[in-house]
């Protein structure tokens, strides 16, 4: 609705409609006129204005430097109405060779430091345009690019540079805008002028034949670009894309000298500040020094488990960078580690926890010419447009530079022309000047004497009379001649395509030799995500599960292997009425499963269960059991294989066989393992694992009972059902018998029984016939008063194997290699591996593999685990 009034017209509009429009013409000034970069010259208004306004006031590269404080007055006076602080913060980055591959400001004085160093102000720091810029800046002066007013009229300036060097790139730039975010990472020149020259060649290139040129981004501060698989895709859309990422990466080598290790850094990521990443590496040290103190002061209180530790030695961070680093862009930060520390480990967390590594975002948004020649609009652009677009407007810009010597030359021309027909008759011409009323008389009379027009009469006339008489006529013929033959060749380059595409591609060829150099960032692979399971070290360790439900970790280096009859270690600290229930020898890295009286399983990561001084912490804190339930076996393994299964053995000799991948989603709630046996009538759980082992399909079983019974037959024999199902009779058990152990094994090994009293013998598994599942089996050891009341379990063991044993009430562990102990046949009593204080007894046995490498293990090979 319109109102007129005295003084005008009244518009009425929604206050929602006019906020709308005025936001979004806001939006689009701040894209166009300060955020975003023109594809064809790779420059924000600000960085253009700049270059011009220097190559205006004639501060180029072969003259002396001028003070900046001068330019920035100029540019800010004429071109670029905003705060000097910003107009110089842009010349100083544009400066600064660790942030541009080619510098555009040739900079006398301090303009800054990697290390975050702010410059000098402006009235100290002199500059002038680089050689790459005047690059930029070539035939500007020859009409080759459109000219806009300046801010306030008085003055024009140009829409976008001629830009010979293709910045858009090489140089890369980031911006935020309303709504937009622009991030071209920097690039080679000699990589992308090559691809240039082969589009030229064939503008029909794929993108992959783009690539044999461009291998990926190319940063000044060097370093070790991942992500290569992710590159093809920014380059085809325009960006990375969600859950896509290229990773930047310090060069750490390892040195060893004087039997001490240093991480020595010599490349940081790109845009990365030196003293802000020595600040980190610091911080670090100082907050693990902070918890190792209230760990040590406070023993039996358990603090926060990160799972690893990524420590060096204290004040062991020296920044030694030197000049010469600097002038290359390299820096030289030692860094010392402890004593016994992965180097590898400390790297990877180094990588994960500080800016030793970073992510580089890629978005290929640029302002591109309208399609209705009224302008650019954003956009977001896919590598081989960017270069379709620079190369569109080096062939516009040389066409124009073409027009416009042509244009020059031909004005000579014409002029040269009117010299010669003015010297051929020389006479007359002085006479027919010299009698003329005036000076268009003159033109007059001399357009039809000399057959010239208006322009050419003109000319003769700005001559004196004895410039005229002292033209040699010989020479303004060879001249015009000269000028003729120049024209054809302006206007021949202009008829054929050829020849221009030629001339752009010598162009590129010049811009390689001129300032081309090799790769400074290493194309490093596939990105490898460092979780905090990669920075653990993955030892071998003893994970113990008590009667009362606690549980800890302890690192298996911490117990010595002692000969036959020792008498163990401490292996934590229990209540009098507590002890050790479960125990499994694993690695940090590894699975663990948790199956309870309930028939549930639960998992966790091995490194995810504290260490504790103590007894260790409640399981119960990691887990929602029910109130009632407990732990009744326990099994690690690496991966949840297609091809493995899960056997399982209970207390009352049933055995079943499921699929390992069916327990491979595991919730903090657990999931149902197996359908154990209830009373019908009160419906309470009448049996329980005894133990759950990894198959590979094409084992032997073999069970052993309280009693010293055994049962050996063919996991064949046992048909794969279902996770929830029950299973099948493994054994016929006398009363008052039950099972205690359960060992899947290939049949060439031994079996390593022990008892309560700390006996055991290891027979060979020969003297255990095969038998079918079900049966009564056969005497695996004679129990007497001297041996035992009852055995404890068994495992299949080598004479390079190792076994673990602990006791039930002192918590007592004591590592032993199998070959002390010694060999007897079936039906024996075996021999004292242990010593027992009175009142104490055997509560479990593991074994321990110290020569296998179990980092190789396939598929087929199986990790065992014996549960009572």
């Amino acid at each position: 609705m319109t109102v007129p009034t005295p003084t005008g017209t009244i518009v009425s509009r929604h206050i929602t409609t006019h906020a709308r429009k005025s936001f979004l013409n806001y939006a689009m000034s701040v894209i166009k006129s300060r955020a975003l970069p023109d594809v064809r010259d790779g420059l924000k208004p600000v960085h253009r204005r700049i270059l011009y306004a220097m190559y205006k006031e004639n501060n180029v590269a072969e003259k002396a430097y001028r003070k900046s404080a001068k330019s920035v007055g100029i540019v800010i006076g004429n071109y670029h109405p905003h705060g000097d602080s910003a107009v110089y913060d842009s010349m100083v980055r544009m400066s600064q060779k660790w942030v541009m591959n080619d510098i555009l400001v040739d900079m006398h004085g301090n303009n800054g430091s990697v290390d975050g160093d702010a410059p000098a102000a402006m009235r100290y720091t002199e500059a002038r345009l680089s050689k790459v810029a005047m690059e930029m800046l070539k035939d500007i002066n020859k009409d080759t690019v459109d000219f806009t007013k300046t801010y306030d009229e008085s003055d024009i300036e140009p829409a976008v540079l001629p830009s010979h060097y293709p910045q858009i790139l090489v140089n890369g730039t980031s911006g935020i805008a309303v709504g937009m975010a622009t991030e071209i990472p920097p690039h080679n020149l000699g990589e992308v002028c090559r691809a240039l020259i082969a589009l030229v060649d064939n503008p029909d290139m794929t993108l992959d034949e783009i690539m044999t040129y461009i291998k990926g981004p190319d940063f000044p501060t060097r370093g070790i670009l991942l992500g290569e698989e992710n590159i093809r895709h920014a380059y085809e859309t325009g960006n990375t894309g969600e859950g896509r990422s290229l990773r930047l990466r310090s060069r750490v080598d390892i040195v060893e000298e004087d039997g001490k290790t240093f991480l020595h850094v010599t490349e940081l990521p790109y845009q990365v500040n030196k003293d802000k990443l020595l600040t980190s590496l610091n911080q670090l040290q100082d907050d693990y020094n902070a918890v190792a103190t209230q760990r040590k002061n406070s023993p039996n209180k358990v603090f926060e488990d990160k799972g690893y530790d990524f420590t060096y030695k204290e004040s062991g961070v020296v920044d030694t960078t030197g000049k010469e680093d600097t002038a290359q862009n390299r820096v030289s930060i030692f860094i010392e580690l402890k004593k016994d520390k992965d180097p590898i480990q400390v790297l990877n967390a180094l990588y994960k926890k500080t800016s030793l590594e970073k992510t580089i975002p890629i978005n290929f948004l640029a302002l591109v010419p309208s399609a209705q020649g009224n302008g650019t609009v954003p956009r977001v652009l896919p590598l081989k447009s960017i270069l379709t677009h620079y190369l569109n407007h080096q062939f516009d810009v040389l066409q124009r530079a073409y027009q416009y010597d042509l244009k020059k030359n031909h004005a000579q021309l014409k002029r040269l022309l009117a010299f010669v027909k003015a010297t051929d008759k020389l006479d007359e011409t002085i006479r027919t000047i010299r009698e003329s009323l005036s000076n268009q008389d003159a033109l007059n009379k001399l357009m039809p004497l000399l057959d010239i027009d208006e322009e050419q009469a003109q000319s003769i006339l700005e001559r004196r009379f004895q410039t005229l008489i002292s033209m040699n006529q010989q020479k303004l013929r060879e001249e015009y001649e000269e000028k003729l033959e120049k024209e054809k060749e302006l206007q021949k380059v202009l008829d054929s395509e050829e020849l221009q595409k030629q001339l752009i591609k010598d162009g590129f060829e010049t811009m390689i030799n001129k300032y081309g150099k090799e790769r400074m960032s290493e194309l490093g692979g596939e990105v490898k995500d460092i979780d905090d399971e990669s920075l653990i070290p993955n030892d071998e360790v003893v994970v113990t599960v008590t009667h009362d439900m606690f549980i800890k970790r302890t690192k298996d280096s911490e117990y010595r292997t002692q000969r036959r009859k020792g008498i163990g270690v401490n292996s934590i600290n229990m209540d009098d009425d507590d002890f050790v229930e479960h125990l499994s020898f694993t690695r940090n890295h590894d699975n663990i499963l948790f199956f309870t009286n309930h028939g549930r399983v639960y998992t966790t990561k091995v490194h995810r269960i504290r260490t504790s001084t103590t007894r260790g912490y409640s399981i119960r804190s990691m887990f929602k059991f029910k109130e009632d339930e407990t732990v009744q076996a326990i099994l690690t393994i690496r991966d949840f294989s297609e091809k493995q299964s899960l056997f399982f053995t209970t207390k009352n000799g049933i055995v079943k066989k499921s699929k390992l991948s069916a327990y491979k989603n595991i919730h903090s709630n657990g999931i149902k393992a197996i359908k154990l046996d209830e009373d019908k009538e009160t419906g309470e759980i009448t049996d329980q694992l005894v133990g759950v082992s990894l198959t590979g399909g094409d084992s032997l079983v073999t069970l052993l009972t309280k009693l010293g019974k055994t049962i050996t037959f063919k996991e064949d024999d046992v048909s794969t059902i279902g996770r929830t199902g029950r299973g099948v009779k493994g054994i016929s058990l006398r009363e008052g018998d039950s099972v205690v152990s359960v060992a899947v094994h290939k049949g060439d090994s031994e079996l390593l029984i022990v008892t309560d009293k700390g006996y055991g013998k290891r027979t060979n598994v020969s003297e255990f016939r095969v038998q079918s599942k079900g049966g009564k089996g056969v005497a695996g050891i004679s129990l007497t008063e001297k041996n035992g009341t009852c055995v404890v379990g068994f495992v299949v063991v080598t004479e390079e194997d190792t076994i673990i044993l602990i006791t039930k009430n002192e918590g007592k562990l004591m590592k032993v290699a199998v070959k002390e102990i010694s060999q007897f046949k079936r039906n024996t009593q075996g021999s004292l591996i242990i010593r027992l204080h009175e009142g104490d007894s055997l509560q479990e046995i593991a074994r321990v593999s110290d020569t296998e490498d179990e980092e190789n293990d396939t598929e087929e090979e199986l990790l065992v685990t014996n549960e009572e």
